[in-house]
């Protein structure tokens, strides 16, 4: 029994690793169903889904796959995952199980690392969804995020050591 919780905690441990390193790509390519490009000219524009060059955006094929399943992805990645990893980190009092994710918190700060993932996500949705705006409002758009990470980060406080903080 022993050898067995100690092998489902590696499994986990393992599970949430590759979970963490995927994350921000997993997000990314989901939300690519939506990430369409003009191929016609200005007068006539013709959006195709970069993903599928052959798939015409907005068309009746495009909206009854793609709806359903960017929002399925869009709920699932962006509030499931976090919602389930918090909870977890919620239920691991101890620094052993899960508590690689929170060490280096302070105790009353263990949800700092989904603050991090919801930047990352930010990021990756600026790249997808903003792709066609100029150059300034994406630049614009992405120092105001990491503004904004800054001063709930400077605020928060949440890394044990001063000089991390």
């Amino acid at each position: 029994s022993l050898l067995i919780s100690e092998k489902n905690e590696k499994i986990n441990v393992a599970a949430y690793s590759v979970l963490f390193l995927i994350y921000p790509s997993l997000f990314y390519f989901s939300f690519r169903i939506w990430d369409c490009t003009n191929l016609g000219d200005d007068v006539n524009p013709k959006y195709y889904l970069i993903a599928d060059p052959e798939l015409e955006c907005y068309t009746t094929e495009h909206i009854l796959w793609a709806m359903p399943l960017g929002i399925f992805a869009a709920i699932f990645y962006a509030l499931i995952v976090p919602y389930l990893i918090w909870r977890s980190l919620k239920r691991a009092k101890n620094l052993g199980k899960n508590g690689w994710l929170r060490h280096g918190y302070e105790t009353n700060r263990m949800y700092w690392e989904l603050v991090v993932t919801a930047r990352k996500l930010l990021l990756v949705f600026c790249g997808i969804f903003f792709r066609g705006a100029s150059i300034m409002f994406r630049g614009s758009f992405l120092l105001l995020i990491f503004m904004l990470a800054y001063v709930v980060q400077e605020k928060s406080k949440p890394y044990v050591r001063y000089d991390l903080n």
